[in-house]
């Protein structure tokens, strides 16, 4: 019986994609725990509020899908950017996001694709319950982490894969406002590159369409 082809869904905010995201990505099909990876912007938030619009951080999702595929060129078709909130300009929570990919791709077999710091939320998301019985992950750390730690609030169904990065984008948003601030109200030319935490196009991105800063 031939198998399914495994689709891991790494969904997010996304604001803006940093280096830890995509490593998720990119590591899942690496580790060939997954053939293919839908990376997932979500739209207009109700619950939180977002810093840039969701056509931003699509396109900022997209120069980094990209720029993956140049340096690792057998992704090519397997690390995809799937517009399906931005374009309804809503978020999908994540358990009827799932259930809508099962249900319009039958042929294909669903996890969600999460960092470990997230699971001891889990049961707090929508249909929490429902989330941790009956979908699929793939949980990303760092080789160093003590995962026992997490023991009681890993869902029913999961996988492991060890990453390397662990750059959130909170602390790069903060980045971003002390740089510029810092620099007399504008942007410097590497904002953060030493620090490695976003590439340099995404870098110029955001330059070009003035995030982040605007209620400075």
């Amino acid at each position: 019986m031939n198998q399914k082809k495994r689709i891991g869904i790494l969904g997010g905010t996304f604001d803006p994609p940093t280096l830890s995201h995509i490593e998720i990505a990119k590591q899942s099909l690496l580790q060939h725990v997954v053939d293919e990876v839908w990376i997932v912007p979500c739209g207009l938030r109700t619950d939180k509020i977002t810093q840039t619009e969701p056509k931003h951080r699509l396109e900022m999702v997209s120069i980094a899908v990209k720029e993956v595929i140049e340096q690792n060129p057998s992704l090519e078709g397997k690390l995809v950017t799937n517009d399906i909130e931005v374009k309804n300009n809503r978020t999908i929570p994540t358990y009827p996001l799932m259930k809508r990919f099962e249900k319009e791709n039958p042929e294909y077999d669903f996890y969600f694709l999460m960092g470990y710091d997230l699971i001891k939320g889990l049961l707090s998301w929508d249909q929490g319950q429902e989330l941790v019985n009956e979908i699929k992950f793939i949980i990303a750390g760092q080789p160093n982490l003590e995962w026992k730690q997490f023991d009681d609030y890993f869902p029913k169904n999961y996988k492991l894969i060890k990453i390397y990065e662990n750059v959130r984008s909170t602390n790069y948003r903060k980045i971003i406002v002390e740089s510029y601030k810092q620099n007399n109200n504008s942007y410097p030319a590497d904002l953060g590159l030493e620090a490695g935490l976003l590439s340099q196009n995404i870098i110029n991105y955001i330059i070009q369409n003035n995030l982040y800063v605007q209620q400075i």
